[in-house]
């Protein structure tokens, strides 16, 4: 524990942080920077909340688009049943459109991800409790948004968990008969 706390360091001044020509003099500069990575880093929950959000949109069934689309809540319960894309071109511009939404918000994701990953590699002690409180933040006011996709598409969301800590049973059980002893 001793060897880990001897790199990190709560200096109040960072040369070249991130860039060459952005440095940390001062107390009002680093509660600023603290007060900018720990934003970034809450955007960087919300990013995969909303790339989970459009990955399930993709890998959505055709058939449920009207089921599942926020404008035809309204309809009457009849005409659900009937609510069918008009046609296979309408379903491709659909999930086009969602896969490049997918694609920005996931390039976005990277890109803010590496960058918090160099402020935290600043080895400034204060930079890492702002990174730490921004994701905890972040998970506690998405949370909620990603449970709530997690159970309107119960089908398509399990292959887009890669990062979730709810785990997917895969054992099936076997026939008493079919066991070997």
């Amino acid at each position: 524990m001793k060897i880990i706390l001897k790199y990190f360091t709560t200096d109040v001044s960072i040369e070249k942080f991130l860039f060459d020509g952005i440095s940390v003099k001062n107390n009002e500069d680093l509660f600023c920077v603290c007060i900018i990575v720990g934003l970034a880093t809450l955007c960087l929950e919300g990013l995969r909340v909303l790339f989970l959000y459009l990955e399930s949109r993709v890998r959505q069934h055709p058939l449920t688009y009207g089921q599942t689309d926020a404008h035809s809540q309204d309809k009457a319960p009849l005409f659900s049943s009937l609510l069918i894309p008009s046609s296979i071109e309408s379903i491709r511009k659909r999930r086009l459109k969602y896969h490049c939404l997918a694609f920005i918000t996931h390039t976005i994701n990277v890109i803010l991800g590496f960058l918090i990953m160099l402020a935290v590699m600043s080895y400034n002690v204060w930079i890492g409790v702002s990174v730490l409180s921004g994701a905890g933040l972040g998970h506690f006011l998405f949370g909620t948004v990603k449970n709530r996709i997690h159970l309107k598409y119960p089908t398509i969301a399990p292959s887009v968990r890669s990062n979730s800590s709810v785990q997917i049973n895969t054992l099936t059980e076997t026939p008493e008969s079919d066991v070997i002893m």
